[in-house]
C-alpha cells in the first residue's frame, strides 16, 4: 500500500461541504498509511448545506438531509490561523425536537461532528450550542499526527512534562522563586 500524506493549504477559508474520510481509519493507529492536513490562513468551516444539515421544502413539513448519515465525519489534522467552526452553528430545525438529527442516542440539531485528527486554531470557534443547535462534538486525537504529521505541519519534536506550582501571593518574591526553580 502506498503511504499518502497530504496537506491542503489555502490563503483564505477552507469550506468543508461533506464528510472527509481517509482510506485507512485513523483510529487504527496505522501510521504507515494516510493522513490529511488542512491548513488555512483564515478559517476552516463546516458548511451549512443540504448534505450536512436537515432542511425542508417550503411546502413540506418533513426535514431531510441529503447526506448518507445524519452526522459529519472529518479525518484530518486542522490548522486554522483564525478558527475552526460550523457555519450557522446556532441553527436547528425547530424549537421542538421535530427535525433534529440523532447524535448517537441524543436528539441534536445537526447530529454528531466526528473529528479524528487534531485541531490547532488561534481562537476556539463554535460548532454548536447547549440548546441543541449546531453539531455535538465527538473529537478523537490521531496519535499518528505526533509521529508522522502531515507535510509542513508545525511540530515541536520534543514533549516535556508540565509542572504546576501553587504560589501564595502573600510574601511572594519572584527572585527567590526563580532561583529555586532554575533546573
Amino acid at each position: 500500500m502506498l503511504f499518502r500524506s497530504i496537506t491542503l493549504a489555502a490563503t483564505d477559508d477552507i469550506i468543508i461541504v461533506d464528510d472527509i474520510i481517509q482510506f485507512t481509519d485513523p483510529g487504527a493507529n496505522r501510521c504507515d498509511r494516510d493522513i490529511l492536513g488542512l491548513f488555512s490562513q483564515d478559517d476552516i468551516i463546516l458548511a451549512h448545506n443540504t448534505r450536512n444539515s436537515p432542511w425542508r421544502r417550503p411546502s413540506s413539513g418533513t426535514f431531510r438531509t441529503l447526506g448518507a448519515t445524519p452526522s459529519e465525519t472529518i479525518h484530518a489534522v486542522i490548522l486554522a490561523l483564525d478558527i475552526f467552526t460550523v457555519q450557522n452553528y446556532n441553527y436547528y430545525p425547530s424549537a421542538s425536537s421535530s427535525g433534529r438529527q440523532n447524535c448517537e442516542t441524543v436528539r441534536w440539531g445537526r447530529g454528531c461532528l466526528y473529528l479524528t485528527g487534531g485541531i490547532i486554531q488561534r481562537q476556539r470557534g463554535a460548532v454548536g450550542l447547549t440548546s441543541g443547535a449546531g453539531n455535538l462534538k465527538r473529537y478523537d486525537y490521531n496519535a499518528c499526527a505526533a509521529t508522522v504529521p502531515p507535510p509542513y505541519f508545525p511540530t515541536t519534536g520534543i514533549f516535556a512534562r508540565n509542572q504546576i506550582h501553587e504560589i501564595d501571593p502573600v510574601g511572594f518574591d519572584v527572585t527567590t522563586w526563580y532561583a529555586t526553580h532554575q533546573n
